[in-house]
């Protein structure tokens, strides 16, 4: 992983500090987050916070650690999953807002990556992904989105 520089993680605190370790050692430039998501009927428990808290505790120990790394090259970052999967959402995702605001760190997430997510999305929020995720304080110049294929066109400005 670290030799071609893909960088896959989880919702562990654990190993998330281990990716952004290794990522820093071997000069690789990253952007490392612990992936925070809460949503019982969507994600299987052994992948999923138990609450909007513990995901919230979590993702501030990570950022302090990554803090304290002060690498140039791997930068902490606040994962929220995606809308879809935060079942105490404006929970979670204020939270979320709040940390990437303090820390001034990049926000990585998915957005609208399908047409079966981007309607679901809006049947359970009234609103598309991008708009959620910029209610709060999620969409910046810091925040890379990945797939979006359902939200490019409406919000790329």
């Amino acid at each position: 992983m670290a030799r071609h520089g893909d960088v896959v993680c989880n919702q562990s605190l654990v190993s998330t500090q281990q990716l952004a370790a290794v990522c820093a050692e071997r000069g690789l430039r990253a952007l490392v987050g612990r992936v925070a998501m809460d949503e019982p009927n969507l994600c299987p428990e052994y992948y999923r916070d138990s609450s909007a808290q513990a995901a919230l505790e979590a993702d501030l120990a990570f950022l302090e650690s990554q803090r304290s790394r002060r690498s140039l090259l791997s930068n902490g970052c606040c994962r929220p999953d995606t809308a879809l999967r935060a079942q105490l959402y404006r929970e979670l995702l204020r939270g979320m807002g709040d940390l990437a605001s303090r820390y001034g760190c990049h926000v990585q997430t998915h957005c609208s990556e399908s047409d079966w997510e981007h309607q679901f999305v809006i049947d359970r929020f009234g609103r598309e992904d991008a708009l959620v995720l910029d209610e709060f304080g999620l969409l910046g110049q810091r925040t890379v989105l990945a797939h979006g294929v359902s939200s490019v066109r409406r919000h790329s400005s």
